[in-house]
């Protein structure tokens, strides 16, 4: 939500405290808990606060939960598939009034009413997806590079193949793209690419 803000600090091993701020009183504690499970990739869907949660043991999965309370004390688990599961989630975006779940299984896509609509690059790694304005979806993978879809109907491209975390359309000409890598950022237009080495510490 764009008036709040949640980040967490672990203050235990097996102990995570959770602060959601409130912007519209000067940064004010909303609400505070704790919780011995770790909560992430907080996003806003259809007035309902969707998130990850990862136990305590880094081999659990993740669940994704949804809730329309901020003091958190009543979710909902969002079943996505009892045959699929992943450990990860790197982002959830909302494209098209869907929700894409970007994870290290795969995307899996929910429709307005919480349930499962799609799931593509199941045996992937998915970082990121960003739509451009034509309506086509890029998708950044870990090991894999870029994969580009026109729509979710048709066959994926690859053709940067380069490990990649995030990807951006240039709001002011959209034909480029940026996207980052291990260390270098990237800028594409049509058949063109230029690499940008970032800093070394």
């Amino acid at each position: 939500n764009k008036n709040y803000f949640v980040y967490n600090t672990k203050v235990d091993n097996n102990l995570w405290q959770y602060v959601v701020l409130d912007f519209q009183c000067t940064s004010k504690i909303f609400s505070s808990f704790l919780d011995k499970n770790q909560y992430s990739n907080f996003y806003v869907f259809n007035n309902q606060v969707y998130f990850g949660i990862k136990g305590a043991n880094l081999s659990d999965n993740v669940k994704i939960y949804k809730t329309s309370n901020l003091y958190f004390s009543k979710k909902d688990e969002v079943f996505i598939d009892t045959t699929y599961s992943f450990d990860k989630v790197y982002n959830i975006i909302e494209i098209n009034k869907e929700l894409f779940f970007t994870t290290n299984s795969g995307v899996s896509i929910l429709n307005s009413q919480s349930i499962l609509s799609q799931r593509v690059f199941e045996n992937l790694i998915i970082t990121s997806v960003s739509q451009d304005y034509e309506k086509g979806l890029w998708f950044t993978s870990k090991n894999n590079g870029i994969y580009y879809i026109p729509n979710l109907e048709t066959p994926f491209y690859n053709n940067i193949r380069e490990p990649t975390y995030i990807i951006k359309q240039n709001p002011y000409d959209y034909e480029e793209i940026y996207f980052s890598g291990l260390n270098t950022f990237s800028r594409t237009k049509g058949n063109t690419k230029k690499k940008f080495s970032l800093p070394k510490k």
